[in-house]
């Protein structure tokens, strides 16, 4: 999350929903105690074809004599995959299933805000393309197939243009998981981009909580809680922070010799370890950070869709004064001819 600029997917809210749904189900089901073999049988009825697989999935695997987690690692993304790994080995599983169960959530509302506040502006924007096209074939002496050519050819370039948009922005968005300057690029884009720094900061506490609870090696949790925070500035300040902590560093120094970590975040951090607290600290900051990239990425679909009205507003303007042109000069050329 997709990423703010992967909001653009056609399908993102949908599939956010049913992931919200069948991780809410997966959490009350463990919650209350009830066997995950036997939870999977329950939820195999009235699911999306893709929670359905990845149900399918966990009975497959819990079948074969796999963890949860190892029968959910073919269904699951990666940063899936590491909160449900996590909270496996931590022995919290419901509490990750829940975690998920937000994270989806706040996506699935950000996408319908964004859709919901820019119907009228695509709205105006089809008719600020339609119209001229309309006019000008009519104005030229087209008439029937002439004027359905010209409206078509310029639904065709608009409908292009966005779906350009839309795969330029879809690749972008995964290539920052994996590429430092396309990553470093997004971070600099106004609104979308701090929005998209907090939610990889809540995956990546989430993750390094559950590894935390867990008992695992702090090496271990950088790593992982790297990859699951899908940037790749913050998954490589994590690499390197884990070969310090493997080299004899605490874990707050290591954190501390990376820029990519907030000095806030570091000191909270390393004042944590020194008293032994760093489960709840952990926990703590997890929760702040769900809040903050609430917040912000509710501030950025407000921005977006109105920077959108804006240019959208701003081109129909043009495109009137143009029509405006065109009746003007048709005019001019009649009274020449009087």
């Amino acid at each position: 999350m997709p990423d703010p600029i992967l909001w653009w997917g056609m399908n993102a809210g949908r599939n956010d929903g049913q992931r919200a749904g069948l991780f809410r189900e997966l959490a009350r089901l463990t919650g209350a105690g009830i066997p995950i073999s036997q939870a999977a049988k329950v939820l195999q009825r009235g699911r999306g074809a893709q929670a359905a697989a990845t149900v399918a999935g966990l009975e497959r695997g819990l079948t074969a004599g796999k963890s949860i987690a190892g029968a959910l690692e073919s269904s699951l993304n990666p940063m899936e995959w590491a909160v449900v790994q996590a909270a496996e080995q931590s022995g919290k599983l419901a509490d990750g299933f829940a975690w998920l169960e937000q994270y989806y959530e706040l996506r699935q509302k950000t996408v319908d805000r964004i859709r919901a506040a820019m119907l009228y502006p695509v709205f105006m924007l089809h008719a600020a393309v339609v119209l001229p096209a309309l006019v000008g074939a009519v104005l030229r002496g087209g008439y029937g197939v002439e004027i359905v050519k010209s409206v078509a050819l310029a639904l065709v370039l608009l409908w292009g243009g966005l779906a350009l948009l839309w795969l330029a922005g879809t690749v972008w968005a995964r290539m920052a998981r994996t590429s430092l300057p396309a990553d470093r690029l997004m971070g600099w884009l106004p609104v979308a981009g701090p929005a998209r720094a907090a939610l990889g900061l809540a995956r990546w506490f989430t993750v390094m909580h559950f590894q935390i609870t867990g008992g695992q090696r702090m090496s271990s949790g950088l790593q992982r809680a790297g990859a699951a925070s899908w940037q790749a500035g913050l998954d490589a300040a994590s690499q390197r922070a884990a070969i310090a902590v493997e080299g004899g560093a605490t874990f707050g120094e290591a954190l501390a010799a990376q820029a990519a970590f907030p000095f806030e975040l570091v000191s909270n951090l390393t004042s944590a370890e020194f008293t032994g607290t760093l489960d709840v600290e952990t926990l703590r900051l997890t929760r702040e950070s769900m809040a903050t990239a609430a917040a912000k990425s509710e501030h950025a679909a407000k921005l977006i869709s109105a920077g959108f009205y804006g240019l959208v507003m701003l081109f129909t303007a043009l495109q009137i004064l143009k029509i405006a042109g065109a009746y003007a000069g048709l005019y001019s050329n009649f009274m020449d001819q009087l």
